[in-house]
């Protein structure tokens, strides 16, 4: 769980600071981080609200550190815009990635054609 020392020198706590605010001690973060332990499914929670991040980040299954909550587009919902965030969002894509409005497009056609494949099954 290295993402957690990452963060946590980031927002600048130490092992210990950073334990009290959770309520473990500072080896019990510092174990954490190394992986020689699995922080219980509470302190994972409290580590990924006080570090502003998601568990996924937390335990590696994602390179953006953004929580989903904070993650969700505020654009048009189907626009292009909404897609590119989304997939930012999720990690699919960087900020940076050079995904054109007409890509963007043809991905949301193909998105309605799976959704009314989905919804033809039922």
């Amino acid at each position: 769980m290295n993402n957690i020392r990452k963060l946590r020198k980031q927002k600048g706590y130490t092992c210990e600071s950073l334990g009290k605010i959770v309520g473990v001690s500072k080896s019990a973060i510092a174990k954490y981080e190394r992986g020689d332990i699995q922080p219980s499914q509470d302190i994972l929670l409290k580590l990924a609200k006080i570090l502003d991040t998601s568990i996924d980040y937390l335990f590696g299954l994602t390179n953006n550190p953004i929580p989903l909550h904070k993650a969700i587009p505020t654009c048009k919902p189907g626009s292009a815009e909404w897609l590119r965030q989304g997939l930012i969002a999720r990690g699919a894509i960087n900020e940076n990635d050079s995904v054109t409005d007409a890509q963007l497009k043809i991905m949301l056609t193909n998105l309605d054609v799976v959704a009314q494949l989905l919804n033809n099954k039922t």
